[in-house]
């Protein structure tokens, strides 16, 4: 069996995302990816693309068969780190029992709470496949701008959510609801 490749993005715009993008070949994502990159950029990254660049991107993500699953914790959180804990956690659960490497952006002031919510989802389990991660900057694994290009687009609605349709294949609740 075959470790998967997953990574990870968060969106925090009126409500917090966390996007988990599968990526079964990551050299032809990478190279996919980096052939999108313009001289004098260090990474894609959707907030700073003009449209027509968004547009290539999400379609050069389409073409290359990708599954995301967006972990929407709502606005039911006080705090963004509560929602990312909770999105984590849910995307920590998805994975047990799968041989999986997982790539989560880096946020430097939500390290220790990542730690801490990824050890509680699967301290104790005796799954059959292991859950490694890591905490990466996209600047040094470019993979990461994937997640990020969904993230972007998903809560603008509208085309470019249809855009990324293609590619969500779950949207998962993890709001803090009674």
């Amino acid at each position: 069996m075959s470790t998967r490749h997953v990574y990870a993005d968060e969106s925090k715009r009126g409500r917090y995302l966390l996007v988990a993008v599968t990526i079964e070949d990551p050299d032809a994502a990478r190279k996919a990816i980096t052939s999108l990159i313009l001289p004098g950029q260090r990474r894609l990254h959707m907030v700073r693309e003009r449209d027509s660049r968004r547009r290539l991107i999400l379609s050069t993500l389409v073409q290359l068969g990708l599954e995301a699953v967006i972990y929407d914790a709502g606005r039911d959180y006080r705090e963004d780190r509560q929602a990312r804990g909770a999105c984590l956690t849910a995307l920590a659960t998805d994975l047990l029992g799968r041989d999986t490497r997982l790539v989560i952006e880096e946020d430097e002031s939500e390290l220790h709470a990542d730690r801490l919510a990824l050890y509680q989802a699967t301290y104790g389990t005796r799954s059959a496949g292991g859950l490694a991660y890591v905490h990466d900057r996209a600047s040094h694994d470019q993979l990461l701008a994937i997640p990020d290009a969904i993230a972007w687009s998903w809560p603008q609605g509208g085309d470019w959510r249809r855009r990324v349709g293609p590619l969500v294949t779950a949207v998962r609740d993890v709001g803090n609801r009674p």
